[in-house]
């Protein structure tokens, strides 16, 4: 399952999958933000803005994926030499 998200994204699967991963970052991340919601210094709104960015990322790189194994080539946009991440759509 872990190499699913290597898979459908294009990439050579990585035997170690140790380490920090989307998931955990992405996890950190939003928890320091909903506390910091929780003290009133981030509004609620910015916060969900916070959630969709989180879940497009896991989307493009895929929750199980090692932090270390990202370069800074996948966040060029789609289309470019080894871009995934993209760039934002308005409608969103």
């Amino acid at each position: 399952m872990e190499q699913k998200d290597d898979l459908l994204a294009d990439r050579v699967p990585r035997a170690n999958q140790d380490g920090l991963t989307v998931r955990d970052l992405l996890n950190r991340f939003l928890t320091a933000k909903q506390d910091a919601v929780d003290r009133g210094e981030v509004a609620p709104r910015t916060f969900d803005d916070y959630h969709r960015t989180c879940k497009r990322i896991a989307d493009v790189f895929g929750v199980h994926r090692p932090v270390a194994d990202i370069r800074t080539e996948d966040f060029q946009p789609a289309g470019q030499a080894g871009g995934q991440l993209g760039t934002a759509d308005p409608g969103e």
